[in-house]
């Protein structure tokens, strides 16, 4: 397969518009078209943390005439699945200056970004949305809901004091912490789909002492849980926003990250932030659907718990993603799968899969299910059942009972889950 080459705009839209990959000498311009997008004037700082987390040979700018109008790129990973580990493009910085809204320079990005996808051999791509109603129409679907929580810690006692095997610590963020952490990021990144590997660019973004503009106040504190023999195998970072209210404290605590394998270790480092001093209420973003927080407290109702959409998945060599993955239990189905945008994923495909591997191909047996493919990515990491978007009116059900079947198969013990936003 060739390399895209650029291209001009859909049919219907500008036919001015040329997407192609980012000159060295227009990144500066680059960065600034996708800050001027989300109606933001990039500082210094902000410049600086894009440069380093970037990947400039995956940048596309959408230009009329020598002016950036609009800017999409992706960060290559290998995402957990599953079972396993795919190939997996994170799209990021997708922009359109207000000047040219509504002039086909999104279709044409996305177009030509599917194009590079497919050609670099990854099998899906995924994003976080600005906006919940845009990406539906290009092929992606929520595939790893999040959930946002927040609880008084007045009301936060558990059933069961954890038991965890070794000692917490609270520690400063610094520039070593990463090398301490990432085993125990990587021990739930293998357990748990939607997840993604870490840069050392990646852990210095995350472990940052200072928030970036917009984000919770205070200093990061990282809470360790180490091992008895010293090793970190559980950590929380958080900031504490101070606030007085009257003749007492009520500060809240925000939960950046928590990450730990084991239970007890895990519900250790909430107790660390939930009985902090000072501390009114804790709250915590993107987290997963299937985090047992609830369920360990004495008064669950206390939790108020908000889902979000989360990860959005496009899946872009069909047949390939689905044989990456591993399956609950061993079948077979056959899906009709529609795709306009991506032609070669519009047919029908038989599918066979168990826990010990998959396979996927064209076939020219009768479907059960006909699925649009972005109701089929909700559906990939393991989390939304089929027989829930028949009733949504979404999937079609061809065959009495296939969707249930379908479930079956595609289900996985644990919620995905990705606390990477980019």
């Amino acid at each position: 397969m060739t390399e895209p080459s650029a291209g001009r705009g859909p049919a219907g839209g500008n036919p001015g518009v040329r997407v192609r990959r980012v000159a060295p000498a227009e990144r500066e311009a680059w960065l600034r078209a996708t800050g001027l997008a989300f109606s933001e004037v990039p500082t210094t700082e902000l410049l600086e943390r894009d440069r380093r987390l970037l990947e400039w040979d995956r940048c596309l700018g959408a230009t009329v005439g020598n002016e950036i109008v609009g800017t999409a790129a992706a960060i290559t990973y290998a995402m957990t699945v599953p079972g396993g580990t795919a190939p997996v493009a994170g799209v990021t910085a997708v922009g359109v200056l207000p000047t040219h809204r509504r002039r086909g320079v999104l279709t044409a990005l996305m177009r030509r970004q599917l194009a590079d996808v497919r050609w670099r051999g990854e099998v899906a791509a995924a994003l976080w949305a600005s906006e919940s109603g845009i990406y539906e129409r290009f092929g992606y679907g929520v595939a790893a809901p999040s959930a946002a929580c927040r609880i008084a810690t007045r009301h936060s006692a558990f059933r069961a004091a954890p038991t965890p095997p070794g000692r917490l610590r609270v520690l400063a963020a610094d520039a070593g912490l990463a090398v301490r952490l990432q085993p125990a990021f990587d021990a739930v990144r293998a357990l748990v789909p939607g997840m993604v590997p870490r840069t050392a660019a990646r852990w210095a973004d995350r472990l940052a002492p200072v928030p970036h503009p917009g984000e919770a106040v205070g200093d990061l504190v990282v809470g360790v849980h180490e091992d008895p023999a010293g090793t970190v195998d559980g950590y929380v970072c958080y900031r504490v926003q101070h606030e007085w209210h009257g003749p007492g404290a009520a500060a809240i605590l925000r939960v950046e990250e928590l990450v730990a394998a084991d239970p007890e270790v895990e519900a250790a480092l909430w107790r660390l932030c939930l009985d902090l001093d000072l501390v009114a209420e804790v709250e915590a973003r993107h987290r997963p659907l299937d985090d047992p927080l609830r369920d360990r407290l004495r008064e669950p109702r206390r939790l108020r718990v908000e889902t979000r959409d989360g990860l959005w998945l496009r899946l872009v060599d069909l047949p390939a993603a689905l044989a990456a993955r591993r399956y609950a239990t061993a079948g077979r189905l056959v899906l009709r799968v529609e795709d306009p945008l991506c032609p070669w994923n519009d047919g029908v495909f038989e599918l066979e899969g168990g826990p010990d591997g998959a396979s996927c191909r064209p076939t020219r047996r009768r479907p059960v299910l006909r699925v649009p493919v972005a109701a089929l990515a909700t559906a990939y990491l393991g989390q939304t059942r089929l027989h829930t978007l028949v009733r949504a009116g979404w999937v079609a059900e061809l065959q009495p009972g296939a969707a249930a079947a379908a479930d079956r198969l595609l289900g996985w013990p644990r919620a995905p889950w990705c606390p990477d936003v980019f």
